[in-house]
């Protein structure tokens, strides 16, 4: 009897033992993560102008919109972004690779957004900052073989009214899907520059 309960006691200690050991492995992995994470969005800010270009050209061919800064480019397992800013007006464009929503096919985009004159559900984007958006018009963009369905939207920021537009750049050989939005003041916001950014998109890498 003794030796059973010694025996338990032991495998008892030697789970235990696995347990902390599993914990230990768990955290330093989650640390490692976020270090990688840290890491990359500080180079995403802080790399040339011509290093941020070629990330984001080595998530799709493109050409910088005319007119606009590079502010930040990341191609790394956690985030496929690059965001744009106009100097001048500051319109913003950003570019995000879409994984697992439902809108990330032109049908399911369709579904979400070809409802103009209402509202539509959309969490506020850190970089766009479009949120609960009013569809204002439902087009698509027939480009290289392509049909890019987008959304012309606008939403209020305090007493603010802005201005918006979302692409679905979907590829329908990879399956792979990209976002193009653009934000800025109803009074300075420019259409033609945003849908020549997405014209001379080429293939999702």
């Amino acid at each position: 009897m003794k030796l059973l309960l010694f025996l338990q006691s032991e495998k008892s200690k030697k789970n235990l033992k696995l347990s902390i050991l599993l914990s230990k492995c768990f955290v330093l992995i989650l640390i490692g993560i976020l270090i990688y994470f840290l890491f990359s969005l500080r180079k995403g800010y802080t790399a040339d102008p011509s290093i941020k270009l070629k990330i984001a050209q080595s998530i799709i061919n493109l050409q910088n919109p005319k007119g606009y800064d590079i502010k930040f480019a990341s191609n790394d397992v956690f985030s496929k972004l690059v965001v744009w800013d106009s100097p001048v007006t500051d319109q913003r464009i950003t570019m995000n690779r879409v994984y697992w929503k439902p809108e990330r096919t032109p049908v399911g985009f369709s579904n979400k957004y070809e409802h103009v004159g209402k509202t539509v559900k959309l969490r506020k984007t850190t970089f766009t900052g479009i949120e609960n958006p009013r569809v204002e018009g439902y087009s698509i963009l027939k480009d290289q073989g392509r049909l890019i369905p987008y959304v012309q939207v606008s939403y209020k920021n305090g007493d603010k009214t802005f201005r918006g537009m979302i692409f679905c750049v979907y590829d329908k050989t990879s399956h792979r899907t990209l976002f193009v939005e653009s934000s800025g003041l109803d009074r300075d916001f420019s259409e033609k520059v945003v849908l020549d950014f997405v014209h001379n998109l080429g293939t999702i890498r």
